[in-house]
């Protein structure tokens, strides 16, 4: 073949075509994912304003619940779409008068427990005064008789904003405790010279403060002062710096 006749085959046989950059299948796949995770994400704060008695859209009847892979992890959420098992018992539970003979007869996990005891001397030796924990640990049927009686009184949906259906309360966890000065009623903390200072350094120990002010439309629950939560320090340090509720930091978690 003559070199002339070779060129015009080759030019014949495949035209060149332009170069173009390969797909990169892993940033679609990332955008992709993110997509679905967001769309889960409002589906699962859609339904949780649904069971939210702050919301119009209230519908005590709507059972649908995530199951609680692991309901002994520190972090573990526990509201109306995260339930604990009527059987759930946390295995260990100590009592804190058994820890400090000043304290009442409340059962706390013993992380939780012994963390609190820090708190205590804290606030101890820099306010000289007396904190205690006035309600830890409650059982399922404990809390269904407490929901059960808040609701012959105040009725279901109202009853739902400051006590929760059994399974759905994190005293069961056991690292929730509701806290009083000594000698004041739980439901005084909030006005107490102790309340200010656990809410600047009780993260520092592991606490959190469940339901905060003016957050009832995320939380479902109303503002309590004196409810606090264990989750370790690193938890309650990050939720501390990002300003956000136990259930934010939950939804915008899930994978």
């Amino acid at each position: 073949m003559t070199p002339l006749l070779l060129l015009l085959s080759l030019l014949t046989f495949n035209p060149i075509q332009p170069l173009t950059p390969p797909v990169d299948f892993s940033v679609q796949q990332l955008i992709e994912n993110h997509q679905h995770l967001s769309r889960r994400q409002d589906r699962l704060q859609t339904i949780l304003n649904q069971k939210n008695p702050f919301h119009s859209t209230y519908d005590p009847n709507i059972t649908l619940t995530i199951p609680i892979e692991n309901p002994t992890a520190l972090d573990v959420v526990i509201n109306r779409l995260h339930g604990l098992t009527h059987e759930h018992e946390p295995e260990d539970l100590v009592n804190l008068r058994t820890l400090d003979a000043t304290q009442p007869s409340q059962r706390l996990r013993e992380e939780a427990a012994q963390a609190f005891l820090k708190l205590k001397a804290a606030v101890l030796n820099d306010l000289n005064l007396t904190i205690e924990v006035r309600s830890g640990y409650r059982s399922f049927a404990t809390q269904m008789r407490l929901f059960n009686q808040y609701a012959l009184k105040d009725g279901v949906r109202l009853a739902n904003t400051y006590s929760a259906f059994a399974g759905q309360s994190e005293h069961q966890s056991g690292l929730s405790m509701d806290v009083a000065e000594q000698g004041s009623s739980f439901l005084e903390f909030g006005s107490s010279l102790a309340y200010p200072y656990l809410q600047a350094h009780a993260y520092k120990y592991g606490f959190i403060l469940r339901y905060p002010r003016n957050q009832s439309h995320i939380t479902g629950y109303i503002y309590e002062p004196w409810h606090w939560r264990y989750v370790g320090v690193a938890l309650a340090t990050q939720l501390k710096e990002q300003g956000c509720t136990l259930d934010e930091w939950w939804i915008h978690s899930l994978k």
